[in-house]
């Protein structure tokens, strides 16, 4: 995972993997790298790189020293690392000359074919895991989509596969049960397989797959999506899952607990929690999954012992990207954890919680690229944990520096823990100050998050305030043309001038009246729903204008930074005024608006 090679990939953290490179090539204007425990031949760093943590990089062997051009500002950079690679047993990342083998199946093999039921509860299929209890072996669904009224129960030492996103499995109408299930077993696996939901985030589900093992068990090449429960619960000996996707789910991606826990290459998207790993008794391995826009947290351990957590990407979370509860030893290293804290609740990129405690902390990055950081604190010791080594880590956000109304800009990093080793750590922003192009052209007073939830308020108040609006006026449309219908006919019985009709004329010029009144009295109530519409629609004009004011003065700071030709400059000046001036008109109009509403509201 080399991280040098990018001046526009801000993000990446590199750390053990391909660690054996002939040399990496500059870069002249680099922020926020970890570049950590690399065997180079040389390392070249631009005059202009800040923000890195630069870490325990050594040559190729004790013949070939690394050799360093130049030192990066603002930066960690340290000759001598922890030696994490040699300590964790992690070898040079190996190039591929081949496709790897896809993983045989356990003999024999059984078509599922063969057993196939329209019309039965769990699709014909159990009664062919049944008969493979006895030998165990594989049984592979053929591909196609299929309803189950009764979960598939696995037994002990089967595999039961499919062809990928080829064999869909789902509930059929009525069914609120799991798909997959396993009580007591070992030496299991499910693989290839597509398990679909209705995706409804009020249901209650049990989870799609739900293995209980006294062994061990293997989950492979999984795709759930729109599951209304939880995706994958797993406890064993030793559970494994890899290769596997968890997509938009009601409650949390997985779910694993048992003895030794290893997920691996794993996604979980859109889902409560991404990762739950809890009551893990001897060791708990997290390894290149991805837990991306979750409702809580990214990844969460609790109560596991001697983790280990290595080159995973967990971001855009509304919580933590990396929440540590209780946990006991392990090593979390070269995770990235970016923009987490969606739901500005003061979660962090990586926090250590409970009673968390032995935890080695390195080389993580956990930064924040929005103009207005939602992940304010890169990484979080609360007080209750302790004894803890937190070093060579990137915990700022790019643009902290700017705050609206000058204020001082949050810790990136706290640590309240008692006992920890907590330094050489890059936890001060060095991207632009609040006097750059990209502040003073952006110029937010309040959060973008908070800017959109209170758009999302004034469509639902413009909305509302239009369908009053639209009642009104085809009330009070009605109202004037049953008015103009009996002045019509009063109108009709007039030309007859007979007596007889007097008082079916009287009866008909008394309603004309009255609806006329009524008519009159609408006319006021009908000026004020306009009023009040008129407000609702310019108030959501206005926080579109305002994004316009910012795109213009952005473009017009941008040709003056570029020293672009006059007639550029000029055009994009003619273009901040006109932006300022329609803001004008807009405030206007809802002040006009607002004294028809304080006038009409008087009387």
């Amino acid at each position: 995972m080399r991280d040098c090679s990018s001046t526009t990939e801000w993000h990446r953290s590199a750390w053990a993997a391909d660690r054996q490179t002939p040399a990496c090539p500059s870069t002249s204007a680099s922020h926020y790298y970890v570049v950590a425990e690399h065997q180079l031949g040389k390392l070249s760093i631009g005059e202009s790189n800040k923000g890195l943590a630069v870490v325990g990089n050594t040559g190729l062997s004790p013949s070939k020293p690394l050799v360093v051009e130049g030192k990066p500002e603002d930066s960690v950079y340290h000759e001598k690392g922890l030696g994490l690679a040699a300590k964790l047993g992690l070898k040079p990342g190996a190039g591929r000359d081949k496709p790897v083998a896809r993983p045989s199946l356990p003999e024999p093999i059984v078509d599922g074919r063969k057993h196939y039921g329209l019309f039965n509860v769990a699709g014909g299929f159990q009664k062919a895991l049944d008969q493979l209890a006895e030998t165990g072996g594989t049984l592979q669904l053929p591909g196609g989509r299929y309803p189950l009224k009764k979960a598939l129960e696995l037994p002990s030492k089967v595999t039961l596969a499919g062809h990928g996103v080829g064999t869909v499995l789902y509930a059929a109408n009525g069914y609120k049960g799991t798909l997959i299930t396993g009580e007591g077993i070992e030496k299991s696996a499910v693989r290839s397989l597509t398990i679909l939901g209705r995706y409804d985030p009020k249901a209650e589900r049990a989870p799609a797959i739900d293995l209980r093992a006294s062994g061990a068990i293997h989950i492979e090449n999984i795709d759930i999506r729109g599951w209304e429960g939880d995706g994958i619960h797993a406890s064993g000996a030793t559970v494994t899952v890899r290769d596997s996707r968890v997509i938009g789910t009601a409650g949390d991606g997985y779910r694993l607990s048992g003895g030794k826990v290893h997920a691996k290459f794993s996604l979980a998207k859109s889902c409560r929690n991404g990762f739950v790993l809890e009551n893990v008794k001897e060791s708990g391995k997290v390894e290149g999954c991805v837990a991306r826009s979750n409702r809580s947290s990214g990844l969460t351990l609790k109560d596991v012992a001697n983790p280990l957590l290595i080159a995973n990407n967990s971001g855009y979370n509304n919580g933590d990207g990396i929440l540590l509860e209780n946990v006991t030893g392990g090593h979390v290293v070269s995770n990235l954890c970016r923009t987490n804290n969606q739901a500005l609740e003061g979660r962090a990129g990586i926090r250590l919680a409970g009673t968390a405690s032995g935890c080695t902390v390195a080389y993580n990055h956990c930064s924040d690229d929005e103009i207005h950081a939602s992940q304010a604190q890169g990484i979080i010791e609360e007080e209750t944990a302790g004894r803890n080594v937190i070093r060579f880590n990137l915990a700022c956000p790019m643009f902290m520096n700017h705050q609206p109304g000058n204020r001082p800009a949050p810790p990136a990093l706290i640590a309240e823990g008692k006992g920890s080793i907590i330094k050489d750590n890059q936890d001060r922003s060095v991207m632009p100050s609040g006097s750059s192009i990209e502040s003073i052209a952006l110029g937010f007073d309040e959060h973008p998050h908070k800017i959109s939830m209170r758009k999302a308020g004034l469509k639902g108040q413009e909305k509302q305030a239009r369908n009053g609006l639209n009642s009104l006026t085809k009330l009070l449309e009605d109202t004037k043309k049953r008015a103009a219908s009996f002045a019509s006919q009063a109108a009709e019985l007039r030309k007859k001038q007979d007596p007889a009709n007097a008082k079916k004329l009287q009866g008909l010029e008394a309603q004309q009246r009255r609806f006329e009144g009524e008519v009159a009295k609408y006319v006021p109530k009908l000026e004020l729903a306009k009023a009040r519409h008129s407000i609702a629609a310019n108030r959501l004009k206005k926080i579109e204008q305002e994004r316009n004011i910012r795109i213009a003065r952005y473009t017009l700071m941008e040709a003056r930074w570029d020293s672009a030709p006059a007639a550029r400059i000029k055009k994009a000046e003619e273009g901040v005024k006109k932006a300022e001036d329609d803001l004008e008109g807009i405030h206007a109009a809802i002040a006009r608006a607002e004294k028809i509403v304080a006038d009409l509201g008087t009387k």
